[in-house]
């Protein structure tokens, strides 16, 4: 068994692309992973064009926005510049009004299944049960 780490330090300056978001590829892979991304493509069907983005893509892109600390649509401009990101995503990132159609299309007045569970009142709900019993044995 080894101590190490299954990886080795290149000590020459790398002189290509660099980002400060390296670890929002990370939170994606996880996404395609847990098969996320494709039960996105499968069950969202919105764009009747084949062009741009995807479902899913544009699901990735808002949520690399949100892990490296985006709030608004209007973030994605900033991170729309960072090239080394878009390589590691492997897609390119929506404009912010692109992100903004995209997240309209789920608007809930739209949806007439959504509007009616908005109209019901919601029953509360409590999350205390009876009381647990001790733990501790006499």
């Amino acid at each position: 068994m080894t101590d190490r780490l299954d990886f080795e330090i290149d000590v020459e300056l790398e002189t290509g692309l660099i980002t400060g978001h390296a670890g929002v590829p990370g939170l994606i892979e996880a996404f395609r992973q847990t098969g996320t991304a494709a039960v996105i493509e499968r069950e969202i069907r919105l764009k009747s064009r084949k062009r741009g983005l995807s479902a899913s893509e544009m699901v990735e892109s808002l949520l690399a926005m949100w892990a490296a600390g985006g709030e608004r649509a209007e973030d994605l401009d900033q991170f729309r510049q960072d090239q080394a990101l878009v390589l590691l995503l492997g897609h390119d990132l929506p404009a912010a009004q692109t992100a903004r159609d995209f997240l309209a299309q789920f608007h809930g007045e739209e949806l007439p299944l959504l509007q009616q569970n908005c109209r019901q009142p919601r029953a509360r709900s409590s999350w205390r049960t009876a009381p647990r019993a001790s733990r501790r044995s006499a």
